[in-house]
């Protein structure tokens, strides 16, 4: 099956000039709902998607902010203060989601223009989205300055996540909710289109390992 998938794709070498697109070859992208803290010490939210684990003991996440050409206000809050929490929404939230990441007047509280709940976090001074179905609360163990963003590497010290929702090995439960998984974004004359991938199942593959 592979060599005639291979036969059958015609590869083309992706123009210099479109070079600043291709981060879209490794979509589709789970965003979350980054919290972080306010210098008034209130709570401000935003969407991010680049967001990894980087290691399991301990459980460390790396994420990527847009320094260049401008900071993110979520990455000036994350220096000035040194923690966020990633909180994990279904695919219910995903209009929520995109209003949070559009730009709005001084003083316009994100999480209430979208209808979300800031709830009290366990070990941080940020707010939790009390919609979401996970939360991730961290503390930033180092910030590092990659191409136009600023790499934040940072321990998860506390998980609270909805019970029905997940697996018993933390893994979804389709059967309960839809993650938010986002594919790609058009602007149109007054908002935006943002394309959202809905599961419609899982493909089940059965793979022996290789004789050694």
């Amino acid at each position: 099956m592979g060599k005639g998938v291979e036969a059958a794709l015609e590869k083309i070498n992706l123009p210099e000039q479109q070079k600043e697109w291709a981060f879209n070859f490794l979509q589709p992208s789970r965003p979350v709902l980054v919290t972080t803290l306010e210098e008034d010490q209130t709570t401000h939210v935003a969407p991010f998607s680049w967001i990894i684990p980087i290691s399991i003991k301990p459980f460390l996440v790396g994420m990527a902010l847009l320094a260049k050409p401008r900071k993110q206000r979520s990455l000036s809050n994350i220096e000035n203060h040194g923690e966020f929490a990633a909180n994990l929404p279904g695919l219910e939230l995903a209009r929520e989601l995109v209003l949070c990441s559009y730009k709005v007047k001084p003083g316009v509280k994100k999480a209430k223009l979208a209808g979300l709940t800031v709830q009290p976090a366990h070990k941080i001074k940020p707010g939790l989205i009390a919609e979401c179905r996970a939360h991730l609360e961290c503390r930033v163990l180092s910030i590092e300055d990659s191409g136009d963003h600023r790499f934040v590497k940072a321990e998860v010290i506390h998980i609270s996540y909805d019970r029905a929702s997940y697996n018993p090995d933390l893994t979804p439960d389709l059967n309960r909710f839809a993650p938010c998984i986002h594919l790609t974004n058009y602007m149109i004359e007054n908002g935006e289109v943002h394309l959202f991938l809905k599961p419609g199942g899982v493909s089940v593959f059965d793979v022996p390992y290789v004789e050694k």
